[in-house]
């Protein structure tokens, strides 16, 4: 199975000039970055408490544009804050109008600080 796709990527790839470029893990932040977070834990190898919220802010730090802006424009997108608010306390079980594609995936949904995310991809307003 894996093979048949790999192919497939071949194939698709080949209708493209591209070089590929191998970068360290460590200079690789946002590859694998749960696999890579490394926990802390105490001498008698009993892991201390880990919250997998800090790789949402740390996702929200990389991003080209300070999360202040983010959260302001997801705030004031009509759609997304529709979609916050259905996160948050819950979704219908029919698709609210003009959220069929968020609805689909509102099992991947989540969110903080008054930001939107789809598993470790934020969500980023038209707007901006």
């Amino acid at each position: 199975m894996a093979a048949a796709r790999i192919q497939r990527w071949a194939v698709f790839l080949a209708g493209y000039n591209f070089t590929i470029v191998h970068i360290k893990g460590e200079h690789n932040t946002i590859a694998d970055s749960l696999s890579r977070l490394p926990l802390p834990s105490s001498e008698d190898g009993d892991f201390d408490d880990f919250s997998v919220e800090q790789v949402s802010i740390n996702q929200i730090e990389i991003l080209p544009i300070l999360p202040e802006q983010l959260r302001f424009e997801t705030m004031h997108d009509t759609e997304l804050l529709r979609v916050l608010d259905f996160t948050r306390r819950g979704w219908p079980t029919n698709a609210p109008s003009g959220l069929l594609p968020y609805f689909v995936h509102r099992t991947e949904l989540s969110c903080d600080s008054d930001s939107l995310f789809w598993g470790l991809r934020v969500i980023i307003p038209t707007k901006l």
